[in-house]
């Protein structure tokens, strides 16, 4: 068929006017990309040796309009267990949003810092929404390639604290973490002897990999008459312990930290640096009338020896403001974390397994949280106890395979508090994921109406 010239202007003219009435950008949503030619390299202050190391980095990265943008997850395995780490979390039920923590361990996946095929094809702007430290973030740039989140590097520096550089003579982008001030009090450490040494106020120690046995060097001091020399070691850790008598007695050492502040243990990883102790019948790591104090990055538990539990893995008792993240707490222990009144902690991106009473067991406790924690596989008693505590949270976390086997009547969930309260609740679960619980309740005791709050719960 042949077309009227006037016929085909008008036509084009139309195309011209509809193209014009979309939005900038709707008939270009897929950006020009291609891979990036720019050298990467990470310094930063290796805590173990005392020295700064410079790593040349191999991972994805494009060049989008002449800017380089890297993957956030690398950027994230790149300074993770460092000052400068954050983590990267998304939930399937929030798939609009990211949600970014500065100073929180990054759980790693098997993706980070592969270079895979080129995907530049796939590069368009973000759909999803990014939050720094529960704050929207529409400041930055930010592209979706084969559906991971890409940042322009000095963005990321500016909003996670860490440096960005270029050195033109080999187009290579720096990045710079972890140069500790002259005047910080900094210590790394490799055993359990140079650990214990170290301990006191104001100061952060760095536990490089390996296994400290907390119980060991407790025993040792105690033989030789020594423990006197270190203060902040609570009498409580030995004052039941007879060196002459066997430990099977019922007489145990298990190490308390007293009176100290702003004390922070930072691990290489869990499951690369570990503390245990032994036997099972002591706390693995306790804390009294603290403030301040800190631990990250590390495994917590009892040598895997049988025996009876009747210590926990993490104990605080007249605690203010303690912040645990990125750790393992594994049983025979009877609880992951007993506390016995701390206040204003947060719990982050921690599992807590196979304690043989329950998980956690907070006596004269208030504001605590918990964040992205992963909870599975405790048994015997109630998964939660809370006696006279209330304003404890559970954002992000996952339950699994925990469940009764000692006591009928258990429930998830054991509460008792005082009959007035200043707090709106006692207990609150907001966008937990629970699966594969063996409970006959959700809560066994329920004293003030109805202590125990469920928002958006995701059953599996």
């Amino acid at each position: 068929m042949k077309l009227h010239r006037k016929a085909l202007f008008s036509a084009l003219l139309v195309l011209v006017l509809l193209a014009s009435a979309l939005p900038l950008g709707a008939s270009a949503e897929f950006s020009r990309a291609q891979v990036s030619k720019q050298n990467l390299s990470v310094t930063a202050w290796n805590y173990y040796s005392g020295e700064l190391e410079t790593k040349e980095i191999n991972c994805e990265k494009y060049n989008i309009d002449g800017n380089n943008y890297f993957k956030l997850r690398d950027i994230a395995a790149l300074v993770n267990t460092s000052g400068s780490q954050f983590s990267v979390e998304w939930y399937a039920e929030m798939p609009d949003s990211v949600y970014v923590w500065t100073g929180e361990p990054y759980t790693p996946t098997e993706n980070d810092l592969v270079v895979g095929e080129d995907k530049s094809a796939t590069a368009q702007r973000t759909k999803q929404t990014i939050y720094v430290n529960g704050v929207e973030r529409d400041d930055l740039s930010v592209y979706n390639i084969g559906g991971n989140n890409y940042f322009k590097l000095r963005d990321l520096g500016a909003a996670l604290n860490f440096e960005v550089g270029y050195v033109a003579e080999t187009n290579t982008a720096t990045v710079c973490v972890d140069i500790p001030p002259a005047d910080s009090l900094n210590f790394y450490v490799d055993d359990v002897d140079t650990l214990m040494d170290f301990i006191g106020s104001d100061r952060t120690i760095y536990l490089s990999p390996g296994e400290y046995d907390l119980t060991d060097w407790l025993i040792r001091h105690a033989q030789d008459g020594t423990l006197e020399e270190y203060p902040a070691v609570s009498a409580d850790s030995y004052a039941y312990y007879d060196v002459e008598r066997e430990i099977d007695s019922g007489n145990f050492p298990e190490l308390r930290l007293e009176g100290l502040e702003n004390l922070k243990l930072v691990g290489a990883g869990a499951g690369a640096t570990t503390l245990v102790a032994s036997p099972r019948y002591a706390v693995v790591l306790g804390f009294s009338n603290c403030s301040g104090v800190g631990v990250r990055n590390m495994t917590l538990g009892h040598t895997p020896e049988p025996g009876h539990c009747t210590g926990s893995v993490l104990y605080f008792s007249g605690c203010i403001d303690a912040t645990l993240s990125g750790l393992e707490l594994y049983g025979c222990g009877t609880y992951g974390i007993e506390a016995r009144g701390l206040y204003y902690a947060e719990v982050r991106n921690t599992e807590i397994r196979d304690c043989s009473y329950g998980a956690l067991s907070l006596t004269g406790c208030y504001e605590v949280a918990f964040d992205g924690c992963n909870v599975h596989d405790n048994a015997d008693l109630d998964i939660i106890a809370l006696y006279n505590s209330a304003d404890i949270g559970f954002t992000g976390c996952t339950f699994r395979n925990n469940r009764f086997t000692f006591v009928d009547g258990c429930g998830f969930v054991s509460c008792n508090v005082p009959e007035e309260t200043v707090y709106d609740y006692v207990l609150r679960f907001t966008d937990c994921d629970f699966g594969n619980e063996e409970y006959q309740s959700m809560v066994d005791n329920d004293q003030i109406g109805n202590p125990v709050e469920v928002v958006n719960p995701h059953i599996s």
